[in-house]
């Protein structure tokens, strides 16, 4: 994994064990077990308290979203890379990609 330089190096992950206290925490797991490094809190106190609330979910998915991150920039930087050494344009993948019936 290569190392960025400005933030923690994932992967990061979603935990669940403080929502009852209204927060989601994001945490950098790629360490030894117990000893995750916060990196987000998502604070979900003012959503209303039915479990199923859909501000709930949304507080959940911007979790997610965070703890993507550094798998998400690392992709990121990969197609970069490709695409600036000559890989396929975005016309290639779309052709592939409708041959396949992905695309219409």
């Amino acid at each position: 994994m290569a190392v960025v330089s400005g933030h923690t190096p994932g992967p990061w992950a979603v935990e669940l064990d403080r929502a009852e206290d209204g927060e989601i925490e994001v945490v950098a797991a790629g360490g030894q077990p117990g000893c995750e490094c916060p990196i987000a809190l998502v604070d979900c106190r003012d959503y209303p308290e039915d479990e199923l609330s859909p501000w709930r979910e949304v507080a959940l998915a911007n979790a997610r979203l965070i703890a993507a991150a550094p798998r998400m920039g690392e992709l990121l930087l990969s197609a970069w890379q490709h695409v600036s050494h000559g890989g396929p344009t975005r016309a290639d993948v779309e052709a592939v990609l409708r041959e396949a019936g992905l695309l219409p």
